[in-house]
């Protein structure tokens, strides 16, 4: 995230929905309904890269970033989510 963009402000929590880069790319090609866009057609190597700097975010600010495992079935992304939602607001 761009601190100057956002003039340093930060959220509290983050929930990164995590998928393996050429998993997210089928389900991108296989349920997308309107035009891909620029980012949907770069190579697979260009979304490892942004994949693995999204992990290492996650790792540097583990009390800040939630990783969820969204390679799982939609209900189980949709339980999980709902789990950290429910400890960030109670």
């Amino acid at each position: 995230m761009n601190l100057f963009a956002t003039e340093g402000a930060l959220p509290e929590k983050t929930i990164y929905l995590d998928v393996p880069s050429e998993l997210g790319l089928k389900r991108i090609m296989t349920h997308r309904t309107e035009d891909v866009d620029r980012l949907d057609l770069e190579q697979l190597d260009f979304h490892q890269r942004v994949r693995s700097a999204y992990l290492d975010l996650a790792k540097k600010f583990p009390d800040r970033i939630v990783v969820i495992d969204a390679s799982q079935e939609l209900d189980d992304v949709k339980r999980d989510v709902i789990e950290v939602l429910d400890q960030i607001l109670n």
